[in-house]
């Protein structure tokens, strides 16, 4: 059961003293833990908290890998004027080695390593299959409400249509 604070503040934005807040119950729409869920969710997707550039850029792991040694985010390193790209351990790259131990792993090797991993757990033939079975099943679903709809709604305008039909007919035979 959640709840709702009416009167909280004034017409100035400012907030009321607590007695004059008046607390209204409010039944749930949906249950606890998808509410807990989904704002979780909306929290990691927050541009304030995770930048648009960790989500949508070109690295791959960007955001995702964390130092086995201190914890710290892992960034982009180069080396060789850009030749060579290492994940490296940010609060190592800061502080130096006296605060992580962490070593840079190379990019290109790291990212083959977790896509082949993904490749061999995620896109297994029986397991396709299944995602592919209820994606078809969805769409077949959806196709059949879309024709019903169109049904009936073919059905009603055709009816309105007698309707005026048999007005025009009286409004003509009246005249």
């Amino acid at each position: 059961m959640g709840e709702h604070e009416f009167n909280k503040r004034s017409k100035t934005e400012e907030l009321k003293p607590v007695s004059e807040i008046v607390t209204v119950p409010v039944p749930p729409i949906i249950d606890r833990e998808t509410f807990d869920t989904v704002q979780k969710l909306l929290k990691a997707r927050n541009p304030k908290v995770v930048p648009a550039r960790v989500i949508s850029g070109p690295t791959m792991l960007t955001g995702l890998i964390h130092c086995a040694k201190c914890g710290g985010a892992m960034t982009i390193r180069t080396g060789k004027g850009g030749r060579y790209r290492y994940y490296a351990c940010s609060i190592k790259a800061r502080q130096g080695p006296t605060a992580c131990e962490g070593m840079a792993v190379p990019m290109e090797k790291l990212d083959d390593l977790v896509a082949d991993h993904l490749e061999k757990q995620l896109l297994q033939p029986e397991r396709l299959e299944t995602i592919l079975a209820v994606v078809l099943d969805r769409r077949e679903e959806r196709s059949e409400r879309r024709r019903e709809h169109i049904a009936f709604a073919g059905c009603r305008d055709s009816e309105e249509g007698h309707v005026r039909g048999g007005l025009q007919w009286r409004a003509g035979r009246a005249s």
